[in-house]
């Protein structure tokens, strides 16, 4: 990770409160281009337990639920609420599906989630973000998303 991006990630949090013992209790939104990052991660998560089902078994069920003859809906994230530091964060945040409840595979879809994910902050060769720590397969196959999803109130 960049040098200077790590210290905007810091300086974003210290003015956010985000580092005093009794802060780390308190979700906040994150910055918005740290915001941007978790959104992309959320995503590439999702998109890809819907398409092979792996992890969160409602998640899918959002994600794909339509009513018969529907385009596919559009999807949101709502109110990204963060806690942590510049190497992990811990976050809750709500997915909605416009359309209402909706059917997958004979199965009601709610229309919106609350949802909680842990974020690792990480660089590679093709660059530095965040993502969502996976769990291996359970009898090979794919790995499994971690994002902890129920239907929101």
């Amino acid at each position: 990770m960049s040098r200077a991006f790590s210290l905007i990630v810091l300086a974003s949090f210290l003015a956010l409160g985000c580092t005093s013992p009794r802060a780390q209790t308190r979700m906040t939104p994150p910055p918005e281009e740290l915001a941007v990052q978790l959104h992309d991660a959320i995503w590439r998560d999702i998109l890809s337990n819907a398409w092979i089902g792996n992890g969160n078994e409602l998640a899918a069920r959002w994600a794909n639920a339509r009513r018969e003859g529907e385009e596919a809906p559009s999807l949101y994230i709502q109110n990204l609420l963060c806690v942590g530091d510049v190497a992990r964060l811990r976050c809750r945040f709500g997915l909605f599906r416009e359309g209402g409840v909706a059917n997958y595979l004979g199965r009601p879809a709610p229309e919106r989630l609350a949802c909680a994910a842990n974020f690792l902050r990480f660089e590679d060769e093709e660059g530095e973000g965040w993502r969502i720590p996976r769990l291996p397969p359970r009898r090979g196959g794919h790995s499994r998303i971690t994002i902890a999803c129920r239907p929101a109130p």
